[in-house]
């Protein structure tokens, strides 16, 4: 059962959240949650290449109170922000 939640965890961070494993230091995350279905969702403090990576997604900003759209956080820094739920590839140096 240990295994089959990791794979469940695997799931959710890699394909619905979106996050793609790359050799580079780009943080590639492309989510598949479908448009206007989900008003937000949050995955904080995933350890990816040595770093702390969180992804918010907040369609009005009232739920996590860091403001509307689509975050992504790399060590408490705040890289990158779309209005819409889409792919996003950054620089996380």
């Amino acid at each position: 059962s240990f295994y089959n939640h990791s794979t469940f965890c695997d799931l959710i961070i890699s394909d619905l959240v979106g996050i793609k494993p790359r050799a580079d230091d780009i943080l590639e995350v492309r989510p598949l949650i479908p448009k206007n279905k989900w008003d937000w969702f949050a995955l904080q403090n995933l350890s990816y290449h040595g770093k702390n990576i969180s992804v918010i997604w907040d369609k009005t900003g009232e739920k996590y109170q860091m403001g509307k759209g689509f975050h992504i956080y790399v060590d408490g820094k705040k890289i990158s922000t779309t209005r819409d739920l889409k792919p996003v590839k950054v620089q996380m140096n």
